[in-house]
């Protein structure tokens, strides 16, 4: 059994996981209010309760993504008020096999499995459209989360972390430096993703 958490700021999901003909399939998926639980080692321990699987059979392994930077197997998490440890949560799972990932990593490290039929276009571009170059992930949700999909000929995918949606937001138009002019009055540091809370685009 594997354990999966996508751990957002407003929302926590966590996946169980078999292997089935050398595939992982789904077994159970539950949802849980981050807010309302005081750390991550809560929600875990609440999902295990729930589902007697984990403990009638050996745990492999459990992954994380979580809104926020990873250092040294530790991340203080982006609108939550949790700082979240590695090895405390592979003591509360029982298990060494435990990693903590930004949620974007997560979330890129899944775009290459994704057949044609599971994709689709919004804006039609000019030149080389596909799933052969480099690319970039961008998440809009409680925060605005961004990370990059790194491809070179004969070497191996890399997925890098990237706290973008803190970058100064950069006006273009007489509109949008209007919007800067108002925000800088309210906000200490105006960046892409306060813009995004703000407007809710």
């Amino acid at each position: 059994m594997i354990i999966a958490g996508d751990i957002g700021g407003t929302k926590a999901r966590l996946g169980l996981f078999k292997h089935t003909e050398g595939k992982l399939t789904l077994v159970t998926i539950q949802e849980f209010p981050s807010a309302q639980f005081p750390n991550l080692e809560a929600i875990v321990r609440n999902f295990c309760d729930a589902h007697q699987a984990i403990h009638q059979s050996e745990l492999e392994a459990a992954c994380f993504g979580l809104s926020g930077p990873v250092v040294n197997g530790r991340i203080k998490v982006t609108n939550l008020p949790w700082e979240v440890v590695q090895a405390s949560i592979a003591s509360e799972l029982g298990t060494t096999k435990v990693k903590l990932v930004n949620d974007l990593v997560s979330t890129a490290a899944a775009i290459p499995s994704l057949q044609p039929t599971e994709r689709t276009c919004l804006y039609e571009g000019q030149g080389r459209i596909d799933m052969s170059g480099s690319s970039v992930v961008v998440a809009p949700g409680t925060g605005l989360g961004h990370a990059l999909i790194y491809r070179e000929t004969g070497a191996p995918i890399s997925f890098i972390a990237s706290e973008g949606g803190h970058a100064n937001f950069a006006p273009t138009t007489d509109q949008e430096i209007e919007l800067l002019k108002y925000l800088r009055k309210k906000l200490p540091h105006v960046s892409v993703e306060l813009v995004h809370i703000v407007t809710g685009k």
